[in-house]
């Protein structure tokens, strides 16, 4: 059952529990760190919750094949929208309105709220009135990357499961069962044949299941986003942080006048894990690196840096990220974070 979820074998068996006997309609809250498959698990779990016939086994009745087809009546989705991509109190009273209509195909409704961390307060507060006194034919899945954004009465009043990051090995067994789609292409093969996309995802894959910690869909989010080739980019830059005529090296990087702020914010995640990994080598601690393919060359990167100028480059970096988060324009952003980082040997 579920076996083409892989991992958090400890979370299906909780759920197959909730699948025996009477089936109970708890609100329950699936949480922990993005791109690991908590939606997917939620959508498998609904699918088996609305079940004719039997919830533990593969199954074919109306209900399986209307969830398989999107298009079943008693399944609902919530998810951000708008420029925001939060989701707002309209969104919600349109929920408490479907809730006054009875399941038309199976005997339950679901609700399942994807991103329930992007819900609006004021949203929250009309989900909690549901919550609290929901239809008893109604089960309430929510799903959140960040638990902590929501509010403690939201918290209270739903079962959690944590789901925890994917092991190395499972996480590359995830992204070796994908295969890429049209829109899957990386930016720099926007224009080339499927087959190069498929041919740089295979050579890739080993790298971004590292680097992405244990979440599959950030590592496949990352392949699109080039992240590989970007995180060449800001080494290269740190590389050359100790340079006096900085500024004037940085103004022939065309890459800094690139203003896209979900790209920048990935950079400043890359740049992160480069200082993380500097300050283990440099530490000697016996921890594996985020960028184990570049220990070498991290290791004469950081040659000369101290454990505290690398722990300062990174509150200045994650100082940078906040910037950036609020639409700070990139290349003065990265300039400034640079010549900061420059300063540090002199403040020391």
């Amino acid at each position: 059952m579920w076996d083409t979820i892989i991992g958090h074998e400890a979370e299906k068996i909780f759920l197959r529990n909730m699948l025996t006997g009477q089936r109970k309609t708890p609100s329950l809250l699936f949480y922990g760190p993005e791109g690991i498959g908590k939606r997917k698990m939620a959508r498998a779990f609904a699918q088996s919750f609305l079940c004719l016939e039997n919830p533990l086994i593969p199954c074919t009745c109306r209900s399986c094949q209307a969830m398989e087809n999107d298009s079943h009546p008693d399944f609902i989705e919530v998810e951000p929208g708008g420029k925001s991509r939060t989701i707002g109190v309209d969104a919600i009273h349109e929920l408490i309105a479907k809730a006054a209509f009875g399941p038309v195909l199976s005997p339950y409704k679901v609700c399942l709220i994807d991103k329930a961390h992007t819900l609006r307060e004021e949203a929250q507060n009309s989900l909690l009135k549901l919550l609290e006194e929901p239809p008893e034919y109604w089960l309430f899945l929510l799903v959140a990357d960040q638990v902590e954004q929501l509010l403690p009465t939201i918290r209270s009043r739903v079962i959690g499961l944590r789901f925890d990051p994917l092991t190395e090995g499972e996480t590359e067994q995830v992204l070796a069962s994908i295969r890429l789609g049209e829109n899957d292409r990386p930016e720099s093969l926007a224009e080339a044949d499927l087959s190069q996309a498929e041919a740089k995802w295979q050579r890739e894959l080993p790298i971004l299941a590292h680097l992405a910690g244990g979440s599959a869909g950030k590592a496949l989010e990352w392949f699109r986003m080039d992240a590989l080739e970007l995180r060449e980019e800001i080494l290269d830059l740190l590389e050359q942080s100790g340079r006096e005529d900085l500024l004037v090296y940085t103004a022939g990087l065309p890459w800094l006048l690139r203003n896209d702020r979900e790209e920048s914010l990935v950079m400043m995640e890359l740049l992160l894990l480069l200082l993380r990994d500097g300050l283990i080598l440099q530490s000697r601690l016996p921890q594996p690196l985020y960028n184990e393919d570049l220990r070498d060359r991290l290791g004469l990167c950081f040659a000369d840096w101290s454990e505290k100028k690398i722990r300062q480059a990174m509150e200045l970096t994650e100082k940078c990220r906040r910037g950036l988060n609020s639409f700070v324009v990139r290349r003065m952003a990265i300039e400034a974070l640079f010549m900061e980082i420059h300063q540090l040997d002199k403040e020391i």
